[in-house]
């Protein structure tokens, strides 16, 4: 059963117990999928019932042992790559990381020859 068919499951609507303390890993999980019924909102902060159901379809595979990768693979099947809170290192998101970085070496670099040769000038 996908996550999506999950969801729109009535039997597991609501499956979710009040007052019982979600762990560290599936919190960690809400926060960093985007919710496909709240645009710009994560998973976790989402109000509406189909997030709540949602949310219950993944606690469900979590507890029947499914990792975090694999319940975000699923999603990324059911709901495309705009689930994931943030690119996935690989193509595009790997290039998305990667070349901020790269720039910043660069402008680091930069600056510390331009700083060199006008403090050199300045001495001379």
């Amino acid at each position: 059963m996908s996550l999506q068919q999950s969801v729109d499951d009535p039997t597991l609507q609501g499956a979710a117990v009040v007052g019982v303390a979600t762990p560290p890993e599936l919190s960690t999980l809400y926060r960093d999928l985007m919710s496909p019924y709240c645009p710009g909102l994560s998973l976790a902060s989402c109000p509406s019932p189909q997030a709540d159901s949602l949310r219950d379809a993944i606690a469900a595979r979590f507890d029947r042992g499914e990792s975090p990768s694999e319940i975000t693979s699923a999603l990324v099947v059911d709901y495309g790559p705009g689930i994931r809170g943030s690119p996935a290192l690989e193509g595009f998101g790997a290039v998305a990381f990667v070349v901020p970085v790269l720039l910043l070496i660069a402008g680091a670099l930069f600056a510390q020859r331009w700083l060199r040769r006008h403090t050199r000038k300045a001495r001379a």
